[in-house]
């Protein structure tokens, strides 16, 4: 999650959309992943994007 969370933070500030769309899909995978194992009762926002 740390890795995913400092690409993002670079490819934002580098204006870099295919790394930050990379990043942020690793971000939902281990959000939901998390949440499927050890929090399956509370909801991830069932936030997914469009590429």
């Amino acid at each position: 999650m740390n890795e995913a969370a400092v690409l993002a933070l670079t490819s934002a500030r580098l204006r870099d959309k295919t790394a930050l769309i990379v990043a942020s899909d690793d971000l939902i995978e281990t959000c939901e992943g998390c949440h499927t194992q050890y929090k399956p009762s509370v909801p991830t926002e069932g936030y997914s994007h469009v590429h």
